[in-house]
């Protein structure tokens, strides 16, 4: 830079201009120009060389010459190329002496003179034109960056709500300009917060907001401060700069069901675990049961101190649970706080509104199998015509039991206890629907009579309650035809106690007979109504044993027609 004037660029422009100092002659020398104008050449491929240019009108002998402070030729720049014709010539002068010596900073003159005499040997010039040229390879020094503080939080609370960044500029000319730039990592989109020139001590204030004037988002920007003077030198200084408004990071390791927002456990003691992160620091972390306003700590462990990585366990008891009795539930929330200054001494934390919402869950200690609340079936009375689906609503003391129905007892058509191929279920909460269609033949007696539908519900751990505790009773009608009339009495009896099967046979079928077969297709017993009405089994084969247990078939013949109904042998 120039150093020996405050105000030397201000003189080098005022001197910018061709200064014709000779007599007029017959021979001009117009359009005299340098560019860049200071220069630096200090190869940093930033104006390290003047460009220099004149128009010539006649035929003259010219020399063109820099000179120094002192009065120096320290370079002829056409080196003795004096005869010059009419035209326009280009010079460059990349701040060297003819001896190939850089030159020091400072002011050169650049003289230009022509004569139409070529017989003078170094013309004094019938046209004389000078140009000031600045040689400037010193730039401008950006020094004692500072930010304070360096994490802030724009929050409104009177507390490290701005940033106050201050530096010093080293500047030699009033023309060397400045920029502050913040610079988001994340996409490297910079906005300036400040320019200007010629200043000496810089402090301006950031309040986290961008150009747009929406807050900027949390995140260490990197602030920088660069200079650069009119010859192209420059100087640059940059440091982090933390924007924190958000609360830590929390994780749950004990992880619920996303869906069901709940975790079971088989015991009425459980350690909630997870992890909280944040760039401030993590200072602690809280958690609170049942939505209660007592917020109780957390154990924590520094997992990571440089990476501010906390990991945080919770002891978390039922306090109404009764083991093999009776579950309960126990609602979680949690959150945590960074180590932030704010004006309650809290730090961020975790609320509903924030980025980061405290995490909050259910935990249902599931200490006991299900427990049966009560069921019903959805047709007056509880009865059903054949073939009609039957509605059953089920309630339980939780939710996200397995439910089965056993229609064995019901229909003809279900083969086995507890066959859940045509049955469907649903459950909102701890109410649980069952819905099943009947068989057009049933197993069903007219008059109706009553049949039982066993549920049984296992939990999530394998415990189940007895069938027997929760049942509906339902009537199904006979569905209509030739052997309307026809019914047996029950799907099940035990012979070993003295229990039989009545079959009862429609108006004029006394004559009915009935064959019982095993699941073989085996003739087990061969009965006849003998006038009465209805056939008895006693359960008993052709030659008076009890036969084995399982599942058989009863034949009918009558005048009216064939039947086939099925009955369980269960000892």
């Amino acid at each position: 830079m120039i150093r020996s004037s405050p105000i030397g660029l201000f003189l080098a422009v005022l001197l910018a201009a061709s200064v014709p100092l000779g007599p007029a002659s017959g021979v001009e020398v117009s359009d005299l120009a340098a560019f860049p104008n200071p220069f630096s050449p200090n190869e940093d491929g930033i104006y390290d060389a003047v460009e220099i240019s004149y128009v010539l009108s006649d035929s003259a002998r010219v020399e063109v010459d820099i000179v120094d402070s002192l009065g120096i030729v320290v370079s002829n720049l056409n080196a003795q190329h004096w005869d010059q014709e009419p035209g326009t010539y280009e010079y460059t002068w990349s701040g060297y002496d003819d001896s190939s010596i850089l030159q020091s900073d400072g002011w050169y003159t650049l003289v230009v003179d022509a004569d139409t005499d070529t017989s003078v040997v170094n013309p004094s010039g019938e046209d004389h034109h000078e140009l000031i040229i600045v040689l400037d390879t010193e730039p401008p020094s950006v020094g004692d960056l500072l930010v304070s503080p360096s994490r802030f939080t724009p929050d409104g609370d009177g507390v490290a709500d701005s940033v106050r960044v201050r530096f010093t500029l080293a500047s030699h000319e009033p023309t060397d300009r400045f920029w502050v730039t913040i610079i988001d990592p994340a996409d490297e989109s910079p906005f300036e917060l400040l320019s200007g020139t010629g200043a000496e001590s810089v402090e301006v204030y950031w309040n986290g907001s961008n150009p747009e004037g929406a807050a900027a988002p949390d995140t260490v920007y990197r602030l920088v401060v660069s200079a650069v003077d009119a010859a192209g030198n420059g100087d640059e200084s940059e440091t982090l700069l933390d924007l924190d408004l958000d609360p830590p990071f929390l994780s749950i390791v004990f992880v619920p069901d996303p869906e069901v927002a709940e975790v079971r456990v088989e015991t009425d003691t459980t350690t909630v675990v997870g992890s909280a992160y944040d760039r401030a620091g993590v200072d602690y972390v809280e958690v609170s049961v049942d939505g209660g306003e007592t917020w109780t700590t957390a154990q924590t462990r520094v997992a990571d101190r440089e990476e501010q990585f906390l990991e945080w366990s919770f002891d978390l008891e039922c306090v109404d649970c009764e083991l093999g009795v009776r579950d309960d539930t126990t609602s979680v929330l949690v959150r945590a706080h960074d180590a932030t200054l704010t004006s309650d001494g809290l730090g961020h934390y975790n609320t509903s509104g924030t980025v980061h919402p405290s995490p909050s869950f259910d935990v249902v200690f599931d200490v006991a199998g299900p427990v049966h609340v009560g069921s019903s079936a959805d047709a007056p009375d509880a009865t059903y015509e054949a073939g009609q689906k039957i509605t059953i609503t089920t309630e339980w003391d939780a939710p996200g039991y397995t439910i089965e129905a056993d229609f064995f007892f019901v229909d003809s058509a279900v083969d086995s206890m507890f066959d859940m191929s045509d049955v469907e279920s649903s459950y909102s909460g701890g109410v649980y629907t069952i819905e099943y269609t009947t068989s057009v033949v049933g197993n069903t007696k007219v008059p109706a009579y009553d049949k039982e539908v066993r549920i049984r519900a296992t939990d999530v751990f394998g415990r189940r309650a007895d069938p027997e505790d929760a049942t509906v009773t339902i009537t199904v009608l006979e569905a209509g035809g030739a052997l309307s009339g026809l019914s047996v009495d029950k799907n099940w009896f035990d012979p070993s106690a003295s229990e039989f099967v009545t079959i009862g046979l429609g108006e004029g079928d006394a004559g009915a007979t009935v064959d019982v077969y095993n699941m073989a297709g085996t003739l087990v017993r061969a009965l006849e109504a003998g006038g009465s009405g209805e056939v008895i089994w006693n359960g008993r084969n052709g030659n008076g044993d009890v036969v084995a247990s399982g599942v058989y078939f009863l034949h009918i013949t009558t005048d009216s027609g064939n039947a086939t109904r099925t009955v369980a042998i269960v000892k």
